[in-house]
């Protein structure tokens, strides 16, 4: 059974390469305020750069409209 849900936020998806590696790997943030301005979001981004022991290779601002939960 699928539900379908108006959410009305953002998501963050955070692309990066650890220290050493040439594989880019990602983190995902969902449920951001989608009143969140640019500049709330690149504090987010400064405030990862030093928890992943690597290079931010890109970052990507979604705006949700609808999500499906799997129920």
């Amino acid at each position: 059974m699928t539900v379908e849900t108006v959410f009305s936020s953002r998501k963050l998806r955070i692309d990066y390469m650890k220290e050493g590696s040439e594989k880019v790997k990602s983190m995902t943030l969902t449920n951001l305020d989608k009143n969140a301005n640019n500049d709330q979001v690149v504090q987010i981004v400064n405030g990862v750069k030093p928890l992943i022991n690597g290079t931010v290779v890109a970052f990507y601002l979604t705006e949700v409209e609808r999500g499906t939960t799997e129920a």
